[in-house]
């Protein structure tokens, strides 16, 4: 397990920068502070949802489930206070690119929570 949480936190690392570098020199005029921290806020998220899944107590498939779901849906809940949280401090000129930044951070990253969760569980 620990394999992949450093393989998750180098493709976070790869992927944050990507991201950044992207959105700067496509949107420079619209770069704010929040756009730095949301890819390391989905990355610290996902390491440490990948460490509760990992407990021994989850290798059944229905308890795997359960905390799955359960795991999922305070993830969700976390972003979404984020996303609040952030797109009042963004000023208004900005708000519309923060969303569209940070909802297209978002499914890149759960794209990749997915595969290497699925990665993780088919070797186990």
């Amino acid at each position: 397990m620990s394999f992949y949480i450093k393989y998750y936190i180098i493709l976070a690392s790869v992927l944050t920068i990507i991201s950044t570098l992207i959105f700067n020199l496509l949107l420079e005029q619209y770069v704010s502070f929040p756009i730095y921290i949301t890819p390391t806020f989905y990355a610290l998220i996902s390491v440490l949802w990948m460490k509760i899944l990992e407990k021994p107590k989850f290798k059944q498939l229905t308890k795997f489930s359960n905390a799955f779901m359960l795991t999922n849906m305070v993830k969700l809940f976390v972003y979404l206070i984020f996303f609040v949280v952030f797109y009042f401090a963004v000023p208004q000129e900005k708000k519309i690119a923060f969303a569209v930044y940070y909802m297209s951070t978002y499914a890149i990253f759960a794209s990749v929570d997915t595969i290497v969760l699925l990665k993780i569980f088919k070797n186990e």
